[in-house]
């Protein structure tokens, strides 16, 4: 996942350095049927509103045919807790409006890498905090015959202020069971209006405090106005005791902790 501070928009392409060129590709690839791979597979953007930033994104072809790929933009829309995505222009302050993307559609040959200029510029006005840029394979005849009817996307988040408040629940200990580990439950809802992205680790300590377990949190977006429910299994087994579980989820500028007791019989 890379991160990017957006610039203001009239400058933009002045300050973009001419080595940037290659910085798409320390994002990890996101690959379709193991043929296509894509870099990045997610952006983060930090800025403001009416700035923006061009950034390449890259589609290696690892098949033995010519793909024809056309790019597409998205907004992401929460409703109700549930993620939606949105045709471009269909809702005001539309992010995905006011992207530009050179070329639209481009054949990439076996082996070859196609490149995408993506000029992300964010509106006065906008309530919208994510954008998905897409990439679908054009199918003619030999490409069915090889079925390569494909799409690649990456998600692209947008912070523009400082209202990131994260609202947890109580972390809560499942014990293992023939058929599942331990495992730990932490729910949690984005309250504030900026998507941020978060990593961390639950810690188990014993009866004296001693840490005889760790749990790491992969790095994971939370956007605004949803519910999310970290679950976590345990694969050691626990000799029979009291435990105590502690969750640290560092975010942004904020660290979030939780702890629960648990015992094992």
């Amino acid at each position: 996942m890379m991160k990017r501070h957006l610039i203001p928009i009239l400058t933009m392409l002045a300050l973009i350095p001419m080595s940037f060129a290659g910085a798409a590709e320390t994002g990890k690839p996101r690959s379709a049927r193991s043929s296509l791979a894509l870099t990045p597979a997610s952006l983060e953007l930090l800025g403001k509103p009416g700035q923006g930033l061009m950034q390449p994104f890259r589609v290696a072809n690892n098949t033995q045919a010519t793909v024809t790929l056309r790019a597409e933009a998205f907004d992401l829309l929460v409703r109700s807790g549930k993620a939606e995505w949105v045709a471009a222009g269909e809702l005001p302050g539309s992010l995905a409006a006011a992207v530009t993307i050179s070329p639209l559609e481009q054949d990439v040959m076996p082996g070859a890498v196609g490149k995408f200029d993506v000029t992300f510029s964010v509106p006065v006005q906008t309530d919208i905090r994510g954008v998905m840029i897409r990439f679908v394979s054009v199918e003619g005849a030999e490409k069915r015959k090889l079925g390569m009817g494909m799409a690649l996307a990456s998600l692209v988040t947008f912070t523009l202020s400082d209202d990131v408040r994260v609202e947890p629940h109580a972390l809560v200990v499942v014990p293992s069971t023939r058929s599942r580990n331990l495992t730990f439950v932490q729910p949690l809802r984005n309250v504030g209006r900026e998507p941020f992205y978060a990593k961390g680790a639950i810690a188990i300590l014993d009866g004296a405090g001693r840490l005889v377990g760790k749990l790491d949190i992969k790095r994971a977006c939370f956007l605004p106005n949803r519910r999310a429910t970290l679950e976590l299994e345990y694969p050691e087994q626990l000799p029979p005791g009291s435990y105590r579980a502690l969750l640290t989820l560092q975010y942004r500028d904020g660290v979030l902790t939780t702890e629960a007791p648990f015992d094992i019989r």
